[in-house]
């Protein structure tokens, strides 16, 4: 079986274009307490989507979060 990228993110920003959808998933550094520095986000990853597989995320996204319960569960289209 191939390895997949496992990253964790604590932030997201989605860009629309006319191409498609950007989603971006950043992760910022720890808490530093008595620092008042703007604190600093690293790019995890970045997933380019058309914008047919945008739409169709879209509508898994709403299916995945109407379902009941907070057991782990996968949908896919």
């Amino acid at each position: 079986m191939a390895e997949y990228p496992d990253v964790y993110a604590d932030g997201i920003t989605i860009t629309v274009n006319p191409l498609g959808i950007a989603v971006t998933f950043t992760r910022s550094d720890p808490a530093t307490p008595g620092v008042t520095e703007t604190e600093r986000r690293d790019i995890v990853a970045r997933v380019r989507l058309p914008r047919q597989v945008a739409e169709g995320l879209q509508t898994l996204l709403q299916q995945a979060l109407a379902l009941p319960g907070k057991d782990t569960k996968s949908i896919s289209h």
